[in-house]
C-alpha cells in the first residue's frame, strides 16, 4: 500500500496569458429559447442558432495550485503449490484532486448565459452586440428581452471543482 500528497502549481501561461483567442461554433441557446416559445422548434436539441464565436482564454494571478492525496493498496497470490506459474493481482486506487486548474469553456458559458438570461440576469463573461432591428424582430412575442449575437466569451483559466476516482484493477 501507499499514500502520497501532492501539488501542482498553476504553469505561466495560466498565470500571465494576455487574450488567447479561438474562434469556435457555439449553439445560442437564448435565441434557441424564443424559437421553442413561439413554436418554431419542439426542443432545444433541434435547435439551428450556431454562430462563430470568438473565444478569448486569459490567465490568472489568483489560481491556487492544485493539490492531490492518492492511495492504493495491492495484492498479489500466487497458489504455486496448486497451479505453477499462476498469478492473481487485484488493487485498489483512489485520486483525490482538488484545485484543478483549467478552463470553464465557451460553451459552458454560454449556457450559463442563456440560465442567467431566462432568469433576468446575464453572464458577465459572454459579449453580445446590441440588439438591432432583426434581432427585436426575432424576439418578438417570445417574452424574452431581445439581444444582439454574442460578439466574444471570456474563458479564463480558473480552480475548478474538485474530482475524485477510485477504482479496482
Amino acid at each position: 500500500s501507499s499514500y502520497s500528497e501532492g501539488f501542482r502549481a498553476p504553469n505561466l501561461d495560466q498565470v500571465n496569458a494576455e487574450g488567447i483567442q479561438r474562434s469556435n461554433t457555439r449553439t445560442d441557446y437564448y435565441r434557441c429559447q424564443a424559437q421553442l416559445v413561439l413554436n418554431q422548434i419542439t426542443s432545444l436539441a433541434a435547435c439551428g442558432q450556431n454562430q462563430g464565436v470568438q473565444s478569448v482564454r486569459s490567465g490568472s494571478d489568483e489560481l491556487e495550485a492544485e493539490t492531490n492525496e492518492t492511495f492504493t493498496v495491492g495484492l498479489v497470490f500466487q497458489p504455486d503449490r496448486f497451479i505453477p506459474g499462476l498469478t492473481i493481482t487485484a488493487d485498489y486506487y483512489s485520486i483525490q484532486q482538488d484545485n484543478v486548474v483549467g478552463i470553464a469553456g465557451d460553451d459552458l458559458q454560454i449556457i450559463l448565459d442563456f440560465v442567467a438570461r431566462v432568469n433576468g440576469t446575464s453572464n458577465p463573461l459572454v459579449t453580445r452586440a446590441a440588439p438591432d432591428a432583426d434581432d427585436i424582430a426575432f424576439f418578438a412575442g417570445s417574452g424574452l428581452a431581445p439581444v444582439g449575437n454574442i460578439t466574444s466569451v471570456a474563458d479564463p483559466y480558473l480552480n475548478l471543482e474538485s474530482r475524485k476516482s477510485e477504482g479496482f484493477d
